[in-house]
């Protein structure tokens, strides 16, 4: 078989290699379709299998499982957007916010520590308290069974002395004199004597006035206290002021000024610590009642006992040594706690009244009391 002349030209051109190129492409496409066919056939058998292998539970389980794979994607996407919107805002402005919160639980904080402690130091003084409380009460129960287990024992103690006691005879009657006031002895004078705290002093008037008189005289003359010499004096603070800066001692008495009751100065007799005398004291012939009674005389003296509750038995024994000396004797019952006072006996306060016209019809007005008993 004769060859085709091939045409070389340059018009015609000679496509055989680009042909042959063209073929084994298609060639190789067809090859591959039908690999991928088989392939494809073999594929679909396959998953038909294992399709008729899978388990429904297990099937549950995986869609279970997805279902919460899309839970957890959604709040991941939830959490990713807050994390967003959080980025968005600004830091200058949440950093304020977030100081001043915190600013506001440190005060809450302290506060709340500050009750704390406070209601803990309440709690301990009252535990305290409490504790003080019992030991006091423990104490006073103990000291309070101590004494009463002494007061028993002394009891029988005494009991045990009573029993030995031998039989008591009655003393023989005391013989005390009812009083029978009358009228004492004309133109005689008073001693009174102060029965008190169970002592005896004895108040001799006119002695005692003697100095108080003259400290007075002083007083008026240096603050001129009396210009008309009437012995009425309108400033009796001056003169009491004055004259209690150094009271006067003598007889066993302070003696201080009072003029709160006018017309008269009145001189208080406070009892000097110490001074004064029993009854036993006073009775004996060295004491100083004893010896008053002996120096004066029962025809121009007469005694005046002043007595209080507490010296009622020292009053006895004083009057019944006064009876023995044959002296007229009274007596005053006092309850006063004050002071015991006399009248100075010279000056006198206020303003100086008028004379009274002479009324030769007028009696002379009575005497002052003067009774014994």
């Amino acid at each position: 078989m004769a060859r085709r002349k091939r045409n070389t030209s340059a018009i015609g051109g000679n496509f055989d290699s680009m042909l042959d190129t063209l073929m084994n492409v298609v060639g190789i496409l067809v090859i591959v379709l039908v690999a991928v066919q088989i392939s494809g056939q073999e594929a679909a058998v396959r998953i038909a299998a294992e399709l008729s292998k899978i388990d429904p539970q297990q099937v549950a389980r995986l869609e279970a499982a997805l279902a919460q794979a899309k839970e957890a994607a959604a709040a991941a996407a939830a959490a990713l957007r807050d994390q967003q919107q959080e980025a968005n805002k600004d830091p200058k402005a949440e950093l304020s916010r977030l100081e001043t919160a915190l600013s506001i639980e440190e005060q809450l904080a302290k506060a709340a520590a500050a009750k704390a402690a406070e209601l803990e130091k309440k709690r301990a003084a009252e535990l305290a308290a409490v504790q003080r409380a019992s030991e006091k009460l423990e104490a006073d129960r103990k000291k309070k069974a101590q004494e009463q287990k002494a007061t028993e024992a002394r009891l029988a103690d005494l009991k045990r002395k009573l029993g030995s006691l031998p039989a008591l005879v009655a003393p023989p009657a005391k013989e005390v004199r009812l009083p029978d006031p009358r009228p004492a002895p004309s133109g005689v004078q008073e001693v009174h004597v102060m029965c008190r705290e169970g002592r005896i002093w004895v108040v001799d008037i006119l002695a005692l006035r003697e100095k108080p008189i003259k400290r007075a005289d002083f007083v008026v003359k240096s603050k001129k206290l009396d210009l008309d010499g009437d012995r009425w004096l309108t400033d009796g603070k001056t003169l009491a002021t004055e004259f209690n800066k150094a009271p006067v001692k003598d007889g066993g008495f302070e003696m201080t000024l009072d003029v709160q009751h006018p017309p008269w100065p009145r001189l208080v007799l406070t009892r000097m610590k110490g001074r004064g005398e029993t009854a036993d004291e006073a009775t004996r012939p060295t004491g100083e009642y004893a010896r008053m009674l002996r120096r004066l005389a029962p025809n121009t003296h007469i005694i005046r006992f002043f007595v209080w509750p507490d010296s009622f038995e020292a009053y006895l024994k004083a009057r019944e040594l006064a009876g023995e000396r044959g002296y007229a004797a009274g007596w005053e019952p006092r309850t006063n706690p004050e002071e015991y006072g006399i009248g100075l006996g010279k000056y006198s306060l206020g303003v100086k009244p008028p004379p009274k016209p002479f009324d030769p019809n007028a009696k002379p007005p009575p005497p002052p009391p003067n009774v014994i008993d």
